[in-house]
């Protein structure tokens, strides 16, 4: 779909449609995912989406949907689980109303997902702590009433930090959402919104301390976004890959700067009656723990599933490491579901072709590998980098 296009249904939409029926009626329109394997090395490969609204908690003028209509989405769609990422405000737990407000949300939230019982689908309930100042971030698997039950507002107003320290000590898991959607000029009023992560942008300004403790510690970063490829890069830049390849760069490069695991994550992004599996992951179990434990160790793909079936192994091992996999030698073996595949290290394309291929660490240094087959992107394999990488392996 052309910018032009866009602005034909703009003006449809003007005439007489909600804003929410325009974007339910593009992203209905928004390429499906391939076919993938169902195992791999024996982890299940599970489909799902980790950055999605619901109402309530959200507000109905900004969310047209509830979790029966999240659910029934998701089963038509075949996702097996669902990250819930209803927005909260800035410093929310520093403020006693906004404090109240959420435990009373968040609970009912989970309520609801428990009143549910045994499902084919996933629920987690999370949040996105929304500074629109500084970024989006997305938070779940861990307790956040807890948090606000040992500590309080006055606490955390002095060291906003401690509450995002706390809630990782409770098995929380931070996702930092759409990093490198910065603003851009078009018809469309919502394009010049600044809904990057300033922090990656700019790294030397001064920041508050939960946005620094952010920036250095999130377990995960969005490189594919639903909304934002189809509505923003598809019909505004008209180039499908903009933000997912400026978004990985960032994962990219954070890695190798920080020197540690980062995870890479899909989200639908979706306030409408629209949902799409954009996230994949290989689990040891369809459970919530098992979702968390291959989210945190980075074993995933992106915006489809087939990059989920590269393996790789040290040229002097015969174990297959999965996606996610750290190989102890500075050279390793790519087995690949593809011969076309694309082989990325340290972010830079590395020319080939043929199903299995021989990659070596430039310089000996610890590196990163990525795969991309057509439009599936995986996540991160560890080359070289010693003994702190193999805690998932």
């Amino acid at each position: 779909m052309t910018a032009r296009l866009g602005a034909i249904l703009l003006a449809l939409c003007a005439a007489g449609c909600a804003k929410q029926d325009l974007i339910d009626g593009v992203m209905k329109s928004a390429p499906r995912p391939g076919r993938g394997p169902s195992t791999v090395e024996g982890f299940r490969v599970l489909s799902g989406d980790t950055h999605c609204h619901v109402s309530p908690p959200d507000a109905p003028w900004h969310v047209s949907r509830d979790l029966g209509a999240v659910l029934g989405l998701a089963r038509d769609e075949g996702l097996d689980f669902v990250v819930l990422t209803p927005h909260v405000r800035a410093r929310f737990f520093a403020d006693p109303t906004l404090r109240e407000a959420f435990r009373a949300g968040h609970g009912e939230l989970q309520r609801e997902i428990g009143a549910l019982g045994a499902s084919d689908v996933l629920f987690a309930p999370g949040f996105e702590y929304t500074d629109h100042s500084y970024g989006h971030v997305g938070l779940a698997f861990g307790d956040a009433l807890g948090v606000l039950e040992r500590r309080t507002a006055g606490e955390l107003a002095a060291r906003p930090e401690v509450f995002f320290e706390d809630y990782r000590a409770t098995g929380g898991l931070v996702t930092v959402n759409h990093p490198a959607v910065l603003p851009i000029p078009s018809p469309f009023a919502e394009t010049g919104a600044d809904l990057s992560f300033r922090a990656y942008h700019r790294p030397t300004a001064p920041y508050p301390a939960e946005i620094d403790w952010l920036a250095k510690n999130a377990d995960a970063i969005e490189t594919f976004n639903l909304g934002i490829t189809n509505l923003r890069d598809r019909l505004v830049l008209g180039d499908l890959e903009a933000t997912a390849r400026a978004s990985q760069q960032i994962l990219d490069t954070r890695i190798r700067r920080q020197g540690r695991r980062i995870t890479a994550v899909g989200g639908s992004d979706s306030h409408g009656m629209h949902l799409r599996p954009v996230t994949w992951v290989l689990a040891r179990t369809k459970d919530l723990p098992g979702l968390r434990e291959a989210l945190r160790c980075g074993r995933t793909c992106v915006r489809s599933p087939e990059a989920c079936a590269v393996r790789a192994r040290a040229l002097s091992e015969s174990r297959w490491h999965v996606v996610g996999g750290s190989i102890a030698d500075d050279r390793a073996v790519l087995d690949l579901p593809d011969e076309d595949a694309e082989v990325f290290v340290d972010g830079a394309f590395v020319p080939g072709t043929g199903r299995v291929r021989l990659i070596a660490a430039p310089g000996g240094r610890c590196s990163t590998i990525r795969v991309r087959i057509g439009t599936s992107s995986s996540g991160t394999f560890y080359l070289g980098c010693g003994p702190a990488f193999a805690e998932c392996d």
